[in-house]
């Protein structure tokens, strides 16, 4: 006698949802970069640290374009939302 066929598979149950998509891939890593607190001349001369200078955070940083080419109190800038355009600063 021939061998009987394989039986057919079984049929998905009904009402099923569509498969879940792949989750999205996360994007790479950018490097981050090693801030520094360097103070500009006027702030060594006046005993002023880029912590004890919040003035700086709402006036200078990103907005002065002197403080912004020297990058002067990079890291506090950066930790006070004031950073330099294209800093990510590595966690301290």
């Amino acid at each position: 006698p021939p061998p009987t066929p394989p039986p057919p598979p079984p049929s998905p149950p009904p009402n099923l949802p569509p498969p879940t998509p792949p989750p999205p891939s996360l994007p790479p890593l950018l490097p981050c970069t090693e801030c520094a607190d360097e103070r500009n001349k006027w702030m060594a001369t006046n005993s002023l640290t880029c912590h004890s200078f919040p003035y700086a955070y709402i006036k200078l940083c990103k907005w002065d374009a002197e403080w912004a080419m020297q990058k002067f109190c990079q890291r506090s800038c950066f930790d006070n939302g004031a950073g330099y355009g294209g800093d990510l600063c590595c966690a301290s």
